[in-house]
């Protein structure tokens, strides 16, 4: 998957929507040190997407998939969970396995950035790159549109879900 990056840490294109982690309605989240944003690409059917709109910051934890949980095949055990907190007793959890995570294999702990971005729509201006826009990367390029931006807390778990807080 390529994810090209803007001078601020943000995406200025992808080809995320036509592979097949969209299609299987999978979120890739990427890391960028130097801006120390993380950056989540949601996948097209994302209905969840209207429930992180009232979250004020994001809390985010790496970890062993709980023993019980069901990991599909060939994936590993390692897991990420992002926390949208919107100070309820219920916030929305985004789980995903590590292999749809690029850029945070030596991370130990950080604060920072999360943006959550979306498929811009058909009548969206600027949605579509042709090969010159993508610096030469190919057909299937888009920049995507930011959904949300939140203060981010990251760290590191025995176990997950672990969705504290604190």
């Amino acid at each position: 998957m390529v994810v090209l990056n803007d001078l601020t840490g943000g995406i200025a294109a992808t080809n995320y929507y036509a592979s097949e982690v969209n299609l299987l309605q999978k979120a890739h989240v990427s890391y960028h040190a130097g801006s120390r944003t993380w950056r989540v690409l949601t996948p097209e059917a994302a209905s969840w997407l209207p429930n992180i709109m009232q979250a004020w910051r994001a809390v985010m934890a790496r970890g062993e998939w709980m023993e019980g949980l069901i990991v599909q095949r060939g994936e590993t055990t390692d897991a990420l969970e992002i926390v949208f907190d919107d100070h309820s007793n219920a916030p929305m959890c985004l789980f995903t396995t590590m292999e749809a995570v690029d850029g945070m294999d030596g991370l130990a702990a950080e604060n920072g950035t999360l943006v959550v971005y979306a498929r811009r729509m058909m009548n969206d201006e600027c949605g579509m790159m042709n090969a010159e826009e993508s610096g030469g990367n190919g057909a299937g390029m888009e920049r995507p549109r930011e959904v949300i931006r939140l203060p981010a807390t990251f760290r590191r778990v025995r176990d997950i879900p672990c969705v504290e807080l604190d």
